[in-house]
C-alpha cells in the first residue's frame, strides 16, 4: 500500500518514483479519489489518480494526464492514505485527443 504522499510507490505500481517526477509537468498537479473508471476498465474500488499535463516530449503534449496511483476497498482508507486528495462523485476520465496526429494517408 502507498504512503500518504503520491511519490511513495509500491512494487505493484507501473511507475517508479523517478518516472512519476518526470511525467507530471511543472504545472501544479492534484490528486483525486473516485470510483475506478477508464477507457478499458471499471471497478468498484476507490481509486486514487494524480492529475497533471503531458510533458512536451509526449505525443500528447499539453493535454490533461491522469495517472493511476492506487486502489482501496473503502473511501475511508483512500482518504486516510491521501488526505489532500479531492473526493469526487463522478469520473475524471477523458479520452485523449489524437486529432493533431497525421493519419496513415497523410
Amino acid at each position: 500500500m502507498l504512503g500518504a504522499k503520491p511519490g511513495n510507490f509500491s512494487e505493484k505500481n507501473l511507475y517508479s518514483e523517478k518516472d512519476f517526477e518526470h511525467t507530471v509537468c511543472a504545472m501544479e498537479s492534484y490528486t483525486t479519489i473516485e470510483m475506478g473508471r477508464g477507457a478499458t476498465y471499471a471497478n468498484e474500488k476507490w481509486t486514487v489518480y494524480q492529475h497533471g499535463i503531458f510533458p512536451r516530449s509526449s505525443v500528447l503534449a499539453g493535454q490533461s494526464r491522469r495517472m493511476w496511483i492506487d486502489d482501496f476497498d473503502t473511501l475511508e482508507k483512500a482518504k486516510a492514505a491521501f488526505p489532500e486528495a479531492k473526493v469526487l462523485d463522478g469520473s475524471t476520465y477523458r479520452p485523449p485527443s489524437l486529432h493533431h496526429l497525421l493519419d496513415d494517408e497523410g
